[in-house]
């Protein structure tokens, strides 16, 4: 195209500032480059993404071996939410001493917790819950009777108790300690609710 092409016709060809007529754009420098220039701050860029890789994969791995908390607070919180109704009660308290007990099982040595029962079991199960007594003096004592107890009494549990046990087994399913939290405690850690 000819540059007398481009004007429009009521525009002459003296139109306009004469000083403009030879005026270049001005070129811009390149862009800085958000990539370190030196090696010290690429290394430090490698070492902070590295270490944060590896608290992802350590917060990966306490969510994933914390699932069998997650699981039993859930069936916990469940049950409290039936616990008014009798036959359900009488349905599914028998099972929640076993409940317990695979928790336990999981969260600390098979070996030191399958043998256990009576007040054994239930010191033992206040021993790895914040150091209470919920399962000896507390709503926790009647876990003997759900498991051998008939349906008679089962049914003599009132309600408000039965609503204790519950809320504080969903309590106890998140905040006891297993064997590997009271290694991290001794070595320093945090136990991992």
């Amino acid at each position: 195209m000819k540059a007398t092409e481009s004007t429009p016709a009521f525009i002459g060809p003296h139109f306009g500032n004469d000083w403009l007529s030879n005026m270049h754009e001005v070129q811009l420098p390149e862009t800085i480059s958000w990539w370190p220039q030196t090696i010290g701050w690429q290394v430090l860029l490698v070492a902070i993404v590295l270490w944060g890789m590896f608290r992802l994969y350590r917060h990966w791995r306490s969510w994933q071996a914390n699932a069998y908390r997650r699981e039993a607070k859930r069936l916990f919180t469940e049950y409290l939410q039936q616990a008014a109704d009798d036959t359900r009660w009488q349905a599914f308290a028998p099972s929640i001493p076993a409940l317990v007990k695979q928790v336990m099982i999981v969260s600390c040595d098979r070996t030191v917790v399958a043998p256990l029962s009576g007040d054994a079991w239930l010191q033992f199960l206040d021993q790895h819950y914040l150091k209470t007594a919920f399962f000896t003096q507390g709503a926790g004592r009647c876990l003997p009777r759900l498991a051998y107890g008939g349906q008679q009494q089962l049914s003599a549990i009132k309600l408000s108790e039965r609503q204790a046990l519950l809320s504080g087994l969903s309590h106890w399913a998140s905040f006891h300690q297993g064997a590997s939290d009271e290694r991290e405690q001794l070595q320093g850690g945090e136990a991992s609710p």
